[in-house]
């Protein structure tokens, strides 16, 4: 009860600084990661600041494919089923529910800080809202509504947008953790650099702990992840500082993404739930990532989790490389390596030997994932040639493509496809097009279609090209390429323009911003120093309002 106490006024402190920034009196929360045809579940927490109130009434108006199932009421003193009782609302189709909160009980009087957790089912959709519209009562009288205090008036309606994905086919399985499941991991590699382990999860019950983090040869664990009742997720540790907490809701039935990140420097371990940190603590003594026990186990009564495409990495970018790469199930970095990857699609996967990583299982069973993890897009590139454009792409998870089908629209008109090309499966390679510039035209936008084996479709990056009769710059290759660590970059402004020119890596990461601003005509020379960088492959990009050119330069050491 203590520990379910603190995980609340946490969160209720949560609620009252957005309160004070938002000038509102609830926090409301969905999930980003939902997929078609599933359930969800959507959190509100209120505080009852009105003493003579006698009830919370909430008015729930969910938007088309999209039903409202159950309610349930949740405080520190206790939890309860709500009624849904029916409401004729004038102009609306859909089927629309009142929940009604007794405020007369001591338990819930003023002060008291409560959460609706509302369950919903969607059907086939990409995308749908629900409006709500609460309010504390007296009698007949409303004293205050949820969105606004201030402004007590019939159009009080909170509304949330809720977007869901078509699972695909590369996500292929996952591991279903019932009771006395476990899955051991005994890391066994020096580390570089910091240890960064990340995974998704979907929980199909509230109050669970489902992973716990030993250092080698303690009986006990460091930390221990879990959910409460309250569904919010939760890092606690019995022999460690915890520097930061801010609570995060996890609904059931769908994914949340996970990020465990250890700093030698800030002497800190990191938590983070679909890229928001929720938990900070200090690292304990002697603790070093090669001396990490991670156990994933479902040691809870009559309940149930799912696990899918779990990294563990040698970390040397920074978190924002992890964020655009959740839901890739490749991996590919210039900085940091990968020690171990499981998608968990075969009990194959456990019988490969890796020499850093010791494993030990019981329990587990591969069931269909549904998963938000999707085949990388294909990266597109542009180079002038005269009177033609040469459109280069390649990258991308070309095991899951089928074809690549290069799109032109011009002066914002459709896209209509130019060239296809059936994709090489058996290794990564770079597909080019030349395609003639059309005067006719004054904007012209590319993009790659990569249609995969599973019917799903992904779209590169737009580019963007003007059509004038010149172009306002041309751009030469780097001197010297390959390079270390130093070289030039020359760019012939043909007419005054404003530029930018950054450097990137090959994942998109930018590097650095070597100049942005305003450009004469005339010749123009800049230096980028790759001092510090690894050696690879990198791209230098520059801008004008129209037109945009990249090349590749190469830094070797």
């Amino acid at each position: 009860m203590f520990r379910n106490a603190i995980i609340l006024f946490a969160f209720l402190f949560v609620l009252e600084a957005f309160a004070q920034e938002k000038e509102s009196n609830y926090y409301l929360v969905c999930p980003r990661f939902t997929p078609y045809g599933s359930s969800f579940d959507v959190s509100l927490t209120i505080t009852n600041t009105f003493p003579e109130a006698d009830r919370f009434e909430l008015l729930v108006l969910p938007g088309n494919a999209i039903s409202l199932n159950k309610a349930e009421y949740k405080s520190v003193y206790e939890f309860a089923k709500l009624s849904l009782l029916d409401a004729d609302i004038e102009d609306y189709q859909g089927e629309a529910s009142y929940i009604t909160v007794n405020l007369n009980d001591s338990s819930r009087s003023g002060g008291t800080v409560s959460q609706i957790i509302m369950n919903f089912k969607a059907e086939q959709t990409n995308t749908s809202g629900i409006k709500f519209r609460g309010a504390f009562k007296k009698g007949d009288t409303v004293l205050a509504y949820l969105n606004s205090p201030k402004d007590m008036t019939d159009e009080n309606f909170i509304d949330v947008d809720v977007e869901f994905y078509k699972p695909q086919k590369v996500a292929d399985k996952n591991i279903l953790f019932n009771e006395d499941s476990f899955l051991k991991i005994d890391i066994d590699k020096k580390f570089s650099n910091n240890l960064l382990i990340e995974f998704w999860i979907k929980l199909n019950d509230a109050g669970i702990d489902f992973l716990k983090i030993y250092r080698n040869s303690y009986s006990q664990p460091d930390f221990t992840l879990s959910t409460n009742k309250f569904q919010m997720f939760n890092v606690s540790s019995n022999v460690q500082a915890q520097t930061f907490l801010k609570p995060y809701f996890n609904g059931k039935k769908s994914w949340y993404h996970i990020i465990i990140l250890t700093s030698k420097k800030d002497e800190s371990i990191y938590f983070y739930c679909n890229n928001t940190l929720v938990a900070k603590n200090n690292l304990p003594d002697f603790f070093e990532p090669d001396n990490v026990n991670l156990v994933f186990a479902n040691t809870n009564t009559g309940k149930s989790f799912l696990i899918d495409l779990l990294r563990i990495e040698d970390f040397n970018n920074t978190l924002g490389f992890s964020f655009a790469n959740m839901h890739s199930i490749s991996f590919s970095s210039d900085s940091s390596s990968l020690v171990a990857q499981y998608k968990f699609d075969s009990p194959d996967e456990f019988l490969t030997e890796n020499e850093n990583i010791k494993l030990e299982t019981s329990n587990l069973k591969f069931v269909k994932s549904d998963a938000p993890l999707f085949a990388r897009s294909p990266e597109l590139n542009i180079n002038l040639l005269g009177s033609s454009y040469e459109l280069e792409w390649k990258g991308g998870d070309y095991k899951q493509a089928a074809y690549y089908i290069l799109e032109k629209s011009s002066d914002s008109k459709p896209y209509t496809p130019v060239f296809t090309v059936q994709a090489d499966n058996t290794q990564e390679k770079t597909y080019s097009f030349i395609d003639a510039v059309d005067e006719s035209s004054e904007i012209v936008y590319y993009r790659i279609k990569q249609q995969n084996n599973d019917g799903s479709i992904i779209y590169s990056s737009l580019v963007k090209v003007g059509q004038g009769e010149s172009q306002p710059f041309t751009l030469g290759q780097n001197y010297p390429n390959p390079f270390n660590p130093k070289t030039s970059i020359d760019i012939e402004v043909i007419e005054d323009s404003e530029i930018e020119i950054t450097i990137y890596s090959l994942e998109g990461r930018e590097i650095a911003k070597l100049f942005k601003g305003s450009l004469t005509k005339g010749l123009h020379k800049f230096s980028f120093d790759g001092e510090g960088l690894p050696s690879g492959v990198y791209l230098f990009k520059v801008e004008a309002p129209n037109f945009t050119q990249t090349k590749k330069m190469i830094l070797t050491k």
